[in-house]
């Protein structure tokens, strides 16, 4: 029997305990409910009572917020939508610190704007910031105390935030050195931010338990963020979703054009190439290490064990791998800093070989089975994958997965006192294949070049 990944051993273990709890008629205390299944233009909060939105309830408001509060020892499942427009440090969803209390989403948060980017000058690219409010959150987990229970956005989960220093989802906590959540932080679905110095979910406040990320993340904006841990895990953090950042407005490459167009290289303008922070930045502990999982996992049967073929092999099915994708200088992945060191443990939480479970490629801190990749996209911008610093990586790393960086130097006019490579005699068409990717600006070519009897030629 093996066990690929601590994501996959959670799933198993999960299924395992819901069998349990109704072999062994386990059951929760009933509370009362609140059903929301139409349209409210008002705050609900659990004050003692759970919270149910379902697919057609919807929150809308038109006030700071916070939208929806969990401030009691209940539970909320929103299936609706929880929404704020045009309002600045507006906060869709607030989690309070309590006991026995958990938020599970499958429908979305929305903390947004009518704004639109446009152009203001005369070329067609679009000016001016990538969002107009600032401080938004989707959702917050806070306050004087941990929150003792889940956090799960499932697979149809959506967060969508625009505005400058905002969050997707925000732990924090205002006691020092306390842990925020206690208790699993699971992130499905998508999660969308726009706007600078912003990030889709930030750790800054401890985890004891463990954090898996399986959403698809795209940030959009000048020092935005994709996944920011400040705080200490106890626990893992496993990632099998798809992170993409970048500060650009467009990613496609320019050429070098004479036409007047928003991929023509001479158009380029410092706001056009403006630097996000990392895909993924890491500078805490975390006690179980690094997973970027691949995306496999096992089939269960309807109690919950693995199921096998007939040779005796597990049977497996292959999902989405975790994909790091950053467009611009910083790093897809950064690990530490050059103040404090950090310790990252062993992925894998059973190192004796003799254990049935035993995972040989999970006997590491960090354990890429996905891809990571950086692209500058643009002349002399720098390309890093992985950056670590001033941390310890219990085990080191394994890379079964694909690391590439992408990097391009602007072309250079070369001069008679630098020296040049001379093409002689190349077919038109060729010449203009290689001026249509710049190569014109590395060799001297064409015009009387073309016209040399170069073979009856001897070298000087």
């Amino acid at each position: 029997m093996t066990i690929l990944s601590k994501l996959r051993n959670n799933r198993l273990m999960a299924s395992s305990l819901v069998v349990l709890s109704i072999a062994i008629g386990v059951s929760s205390p009933a509370h009362a409910q609140i059903i929301v299944n139409d349209d409210r233009t008002d705050p609900v909060q659990t004050n003692g009572e759970d919270i149910t939105i379902e697919n057609e309830g919807t929150i809308t408001v038109d006030t700071e917020g916070p939208a929806l509060v969990l401030n009691s020892d209940n539970n909320i499942v929103n299936s609706g939508s929880v929404t704020i427009e045009d309002v600045s440090n507006a906060v869709g969803v607030s989690l309070e610190g309590g006991e026995n209390r958990n938020y599970t989403q499958s429908g979305s948060v929305n903390v947004n704007e009518t704004f639109e980017v446009t152009s203001t000058d005369s070329d067609p690219a679009s000016d001016g910031p990538f969002a107009e409010g600032t401080g938004r959150i989707g959702i917050l987990i806070s306050g004087s105390s941990p929150f003792e229970g889940n956090v799960e956005l499932t697979s149809t989960s959506s967060v969508n935030i625009e505005g400058t220093d905002s969050f997707g989802i925000n732990l924090t906590n205002t006691s020092i050195n306390q842990e925020g959540l206690i208790g699993d932080l699971t992130t499905g679905g998508a999660i969308t931010v726009r706007g600078a110095r912003s990030s889709a979910i930030n750790v800054s406040s401890g985890i004891i338990g463990d954090f898996t990320n399986t959403s698809t993340i795209n940030g959009q904006g000048e020092g935005t963020r994709g996944i920011n841990i400040d705080a200490d895990i106890q626990g893992g953090f496993v990632n099998s979703g798809g992170v993409s950042l970048t500060g650009y407005r467009s990613l496609g490459r320019p050429t070098i054009s004479g036409n007047f167009s928003s991929n023509s290289r001479e158009q380029i303008t410092a706001e056009d190439i403006l630097q996000a922070g990392s895909a993924i930045t890491i500078n805490a502990n975390i006690s179980e290490g690094i997973h970027l999982d691949d995306g496999i996992s096992d089939v269960l049967d309807d109690n919950g064990n693995q199921t096998f073929d007939s040779n005796g092999n597990v049977i497996r099915s292959s999902g989405t791998p975790s994909t790091v994708v950053q467009n611009g200088s910083a790093p897809a992945i950064l690990i530490g800093n050059s103040v404090n060191s950090i310790l990252i443990g062993n992925v894998a939480q059973i190192t004796d070989p003799n254990n049935t479970l035993y995972e040989a490629d999970l006997q590491y801190a960090f354990v890429n089975q996905g891809g990571i990749q950086s692209n500058g996209v643009y002349d002399d911008i720098d390309a890093t994958a992985l950056l670590i610093n001033n941390t310890v990586l219990n085990q080191g790393i394994n890379n079964t997965g694909q690391m590439t960086a992408t990097a391009y130097v602007a072309p250079q006019e070369l001069t008679d006192v630098d020296g040049w490579i001379a093409l002689l005699n190349f077919s038109d068409h060729v010449l203009e294949d290689m001026k249509s990717i710049d190569l014109d600006s590395f060799f001297v070519m064409g015009g009387e070049l073309s016209e040399l009897g170069w073979r009856t030629f001897s070298p000087d």
